[in-house]
């Protein structure tokens, strides 16, 4: 480690931004300048401690990478009303789509951040035996014991590929032994057909 004698104070906190999260960096515990952020720039260290910082999105680790994005209205089906509606009331319109690869443990989740005020709408785990259909070009949709999601995209293209990326990452989750299996959920779907209970067909999957 280099100090540069010219530095009096730390200048003022540096703020990095990753995908999905804002960090900043804290000087290792044995350093002179531990609790300061962002020691003199000409400081080298060898490691460094990542710490997030209090905000509305969610962290990235490290070991994570984003191996598709995508324009969609993050949405679910609300068995009351027999209606798709926003994940999070009055979080209306697109939010920007990640399925992020965690490289250490082979594991998948999706994230969705509102590109209106980047407020976190979906975080969610890939797991093992996922139902995942494409209801239409550009209408997607899966379930899990509590919850049926849908992902009205932006576009054809946006669809496409974020469902070659959720195909990719339960080929891989399902490849694996072990793991968490979604309970079976017969409450919406008919025999595993993905038709909506009702007078609800196909045709109206998109949000009304």
């Amino acid at each position: 480690m280099r100090l540069d004698s010219g530095h009096d104070k730390p200048p003022n906190p540096r703020v990095c931004g990753f995908p999905l999260c804002t960090v900043r960096m804290t000087a290792p515990p044995c350093s002179p300048w531990q609790g300061l952020l962002w020691p003199p720039l000409k400081v080298l260290w060898t490691s460094a401690v990542t710490e997030v910082l209090p905000s509305r999105r969610l962290s990235a680790s490290v070991s994570e990478q984003s191996i598709c994005q995508a324009r969609a209205s993050v949405m679910v089906y609300d068995d009351t009303s027999k209606k798709w509606v926003p994940i999070k009331p009055g979080q209306q319109g697109f939010s920007r789509i990640n399925i992020y690869h965690n490289t250490a443990s082979n594991t998948f989740r999706v994230v969705g951040v509102k590109l209106q005020d980047q407020q976190v709408v979906i975080n969610y785990s890939i797991v093992k035996g996922l139902k995942y259909n494409q209801a239409t070009p550009t209408f997607h949709q899966w379930r899990d014991a509590r919850q049926v999601y849908g992902l009205n995209f932006a576009s054809k293209e946006e669809a496409t590929t974020f469902s070659n990326a959720m195909l990719f990452a339960l080929n891989i989750m399902n490849s694996q032994e072990g793991g968490v299996r979604p309970a079976s959920v017969t409450h919406v779907y008919q025999d595993g057909e993905w038709g909506l209970t009702g007078d609800m067909s196909a045709a109206a999957l998109r949000w009304n």
